[in-house]
């Protein structure tokens, strides 16, 4: 019974559906190496198109190239894996996907919080189950400010997203598709 009242403590909404995200999550932290493309859209307060190869192993890579606000980008990120850099790409990718740090690399900069504290900075709650996957309120800084909806693969991985970001200019609307190469 204690244990029960604990890990219902623990749940954020549905307990199953916190899980079943929470396995993909590990699921990509734990892949070496993790190698995907990813195709982002965002339409409204920020516009935004592109595609990304993402490789994470001993060395952290990524090439996005596409168009940010009308303006076209693009840019290779190529560093030594630390696990602070690591958790914010990984982090970063499962609970919020990849586009802000594209735009952030279109802008020159670096991956957010790849010096650490992503696991704190991005905090998904109120899980529910929808088909093929789940949804949940994503928490950046403590502060909730995007619905998520995350199709996750058989192999659990994350398959499509959806999300809608709310700016004080108004929301952005993104959609991500993940792709893993085949393995052989």
């Amino acid at each position: 019974m204690i244990l029960a009242l604990v890990l219902a403590a623990a749940c954020s909404g549905d307990c199953r559906a916190q899980s079943l995200f929470q396995t993909m999550e590990r699921k990509l932290l734990s892949a070496m190496p993790l190698q995907l493309e990813v195709r982002s859209h965002a339409e409204g307060a920020v516009r935004a198109d592109a595609t990304s190869d993402v490789s994470v192993g001993p060395a952290t890579r990524v090439h996005a190239k596409g168009a940010f606000m009308g303006t076209p980008f693009e840019r290779d990120f190529d560093e030594r894996t630390t696990p602070d850099l690591r958790d914010g790409l990984v982090i970063g990718l499962s609970r919020m996907g990849l586009l802000h740090n594209v735009v952030n690399l279109s802008q020159g900069n670096g991956i957010d919080h790849a010096s650490g504290g992503a696991r704190e900075w991005l905090e998904p709650v109120n899980f529910r189950r929808v088909k093929g996957g789940v949804a949940y309120r994503l928490r950046v800084n403590g502060k909730e400010t995007s619905a998520v909806t995350l199709l996750i693969d058989s192999k659990q991985r994350p398959k499509k997203r959806t999300m809608v970001v709310h700016f004080p200019g108004g929301d952005m609307r993104v959609t991500e598709t993940y792709r893993f190469p085949v393995v052989k």
